[in-house]
């Protein structure tokens, strides 16, 4: 924090409008303030027969209060004891009006202010704006990137100066989850700049009633470079080891599959566009009772479109994805075709609450149980035993997420409805209610949610859980 922010001393100069005397104070009216801090309990009771001593304490106390939620630049200017009783704690909130960058210049610097001023005008918060620092870090590939506070002209508000130190370096993602598909799954992730674009690797493991459930290990390289709009080299390989369930048939069913693409990717914006041609060749365990190679060639077209570059805060994004593929394989010869579609938005009526409207769509024309998806998963939540797939699925629901701490820990209900074909070629609907809640500290993001399926018991509802970060 630079020390030309004059407000953090502005405590020991507040201004009282009271007598000399002793005031009696009917109630305490807080003016200026717009963040939830938790004023009003903070204040409340504190009225009667105040001594100009009480009531500066009192000014002290709510600037800070400021201060311990990081909104250390944020005070209390003035306090004005009325006629009628009533005090006035006058709170001078400090917004973000500017932010200059240093150390990259062009579109990285664009791409750096936007990650960190996602929203001038915004009020300055030292904790939002140190993880901002942190993601931006690893997600631009530099060293570090470091901030301070000044003084926007006379004002209040602050100008940010923010210095990005340029020496490219690999970050290592992590997490582990649960969820009822393949139970326990730690993972891990690395990525690093290579040229313009950068190289991903990803391992995965799933555990669930002592069974190894699935194993995944993936690498790619996106030539794209990430500063520019433009195109670049996509290739990638990947294996799977999963034992999946065939419900209609009681039986589980093994495979591994080694898969390899090419292609070439486009970036405009927050839009990109994947085109890419993938061969993969699976072996096939007690499938239908048998063994079975599945030889598979296939041209993919993935596009994707988001209101951002870099998606700082899901809470607050929209995002759009769409994806169609085709070919054919050993297990249909005759050719096979899938589409799929997602999106989601965030309306914010006010700062504490985000309604989040989300749908799915997945279709595939293959009749094989080995190109559908399980329909309880993810995007429909809410049956911990029930494991049947589908070809044909489409979901949508909606999420309110209150913030229980500003900027930490969001909790709230969400309900989905869903529409698919089972395993034995039937049209079914779900739906399903539950409770979400998220917390997001240094870096760390932990999530975990309960849902059920209101057409059962609530014994067989499910659990998910995840946590992940980055170093």
């Amino acid at each position: 924090m630079a020390g030309r922010c004059r407000m953090l001393l502005a405590v020991a100069a507040l201004l009282v409008a009271v007598d000399a005397r002793a005031v009696v104070i009917s109630r305490i009216v807080i003016v200026g303030s717009s963040v939830d801090i938790g004023l009003a309990e903070l204040v409340a009771g504190r009225t009667g027969d105040l001594s100009d001593a009480d009531i500066r304490a009192i000014g002290v106390e709510v600037t800070r209060r400021y201060h311990e939620a990081g909104y250390v630049t944020c005070h209390v200017a003035r306090l004005v004891a009325r006629r009628d009783g009533a005090l006035e704690v006058h709170v001078v909130e400090s917004r973000v009006r500017e932010a200059a960058v240093a150390g990259v210049d062009g579109p990285a610097a664009r791409e750096l202010a936007a990650l960190m001023l996602p929203e001038p005008g915004e009020i300055y918060n030292r904790i939002v704006v140190a993880e901002r620092a942190r993601f931006a870090s690893a997600a631009l590939g530099l060293s570090s990137v470091r901030v301070s506070a000044e003084n926007h002209g006379d004002g209040a508000d602050v100008l940010l100066r923010i210095t990005a130190l340029v020496a490219p370096r690999g970050a290592v993602g992590f997490g582990m989850g649960y969820g009822p598909r393949y139970g326990y799954a730690p993972v891990i992730e690395y990525a690093r700049p290579a040229g313009g674009g950068a190289v991903r690797s990803r391992a995965e493991i799933g555990f669930r009633d002592g069974y190894l459930r699935q194993g995944i290990a993936a690498v790619e390289f996106d030539g794209r470079d990430r500063e520019t709009d433009g195109g670049g080299l996509l290739l990638g390989a990947r294996y799977r080891h999963a034992r999946d369930v065939w419900e209609s048939m009681d039986r589980e069913f093994l495979s591994n599959a080694g898969e390899a693409f090419a292609g070439y990717g486009w970036r405009f914006g927050s839009a990109s566009l994947d085109c890419t041609f993938r061969q993969a060749m699976s072996g096939l365990e007690r499938y239908r009772g048998n063994w079975y190679v599945d030889n598979d060639s296939r041209a993919q077209a993935v596009y994707r479109i988001a209101d951002r570059r870099l998606l700082l805060d899901r809470r607050r994004a929209s995002e759009l994805a769409f994806s169609a593929s085709g070919g054919a394989s050993d297990l249909c010869p005759k050719g096979y075709a899938m589409a799929a579609a997602s999106g989601r938005t965030a309306l914010v009526p006010v700062p504490w609450l985000f309604v989040v409207p989300h749908f799915d769509a997945w279709y595939a024309t293959s009749a094989e149980r080995y190109h559908w998806r399980y329909v309880f998963d993810e995007t429909l939540p809410g049956r911990s035993d029930d494991f049947t797939a589908s070809r044909w699925k489409h979901t949508a629901g909606i999420d309110l997420l209150f913030e229980a701490y500003p900027d930490l820990a969001m909790a709230g209900p969400f309900a989905v409805a869903g529409w698919y074909r089972n395993e034995d070629d039937e049209w079914r609907t779900a739906v399903v209610c539950g409770v979400r809640c998220t917390v997001q500290f240094r870096g760390v993001s932990i999530a975990a949610a309960w849902s059920w399926d209101v057409s059962g018991p609530l014994s067989r509802g499910s659990v998910t859980f995840s946590a992940a970060g980055s170093l």
